[in-house]
């Protein structure tokens, strides 16, 4: 069954916004090991393939059953 789309709550010109100053923040640092992994790839796009991870888009396409949400 489908949800009905609610709307937005818009925000005027005198309506003060949300701090976002943590996004900047510096996230974790990688795995000393993951850093030490190379490639022969020149394209970041086949990166993952070399490494054997899936890439693909949906569920469908990775091969796993995709289980009705309705």
């Amino acid at each position: 069954m489908s949800r009905m789309w609610e709307e937005n709550e818009e925000l005027g010109a005198d309506d003060e916004l949300a701090v976002t100053e943590h996004r900047d923040d510096a996230g974790p640092e990688p795995d000393p090991e993951e850093l030490r992994e190379e490639t022969t790839e020149e394209d970041g796009r086949h990166v993952l393939d070399e490494f054997g991870e899936d890439v693909s888009s949906s569920p469908a396409q990775r091969g796993h059953d995709v289980e009705d949400e309705g």
